[in-house]
């Protein structure tokens, strides 16, 4: 199987963290990566529940335009 590169950009802290966490289970970052890419594929969708932040609903964005 031939490989290929991918670059990324995460704000500096986060890979700080993911890559303690990785460095923590005994992984590489890269590893990591493709074990979600590989789970991604296998199942069809995110292997987790992604939601949007209520501070940006309509009801609350309306909200804070009639407190205006």
């Amino acid at each position: 199987m031939s490989q290929t590169n991918i670059n990324i950009r995460m704000d500096e802290e986060l890979k700080k963290q993911f890559d303690k966490f990785c460095s923590d289970v005994g992984i590489t970052m890269t590893s990591a990566i493709c074990i979600f890419a590989k789970k991604v594929v296998k199942e069809q969708k995110i292997p987790f529940e992604i939601t949007a932040d209520p501070f940006y609903s309509t009801a609350n964005i309306k909200g804070l335009e009639e407190s205006n």
